[in-house]
């Protein structure tokens, strides 16, 4: 339980900075967006599981 918590934090500052990243036009910005929709994805799944 408390390593999902610690999961959720991180991936929550990686999404904090992706933000930052997406106000500058970069080409890493769209490969980006995949992970994070199956990030999105796999959570929803762990959700459902429980």
């Amino acid at each position: 339980m408390e390593r999902d918590i610690e999961f959720d934090f991180i991936h929550s500052t990686v999404f904090t900075r992706y933000s930052g990243i997406k106000a500058c036009p970069l080409p890493t910005s769209s490969s980006f967006m995949p992970y994070g929709n199956q990030h999105s994805s796999r959570t929803l799944e762990r959700a459902s599981t429980t």
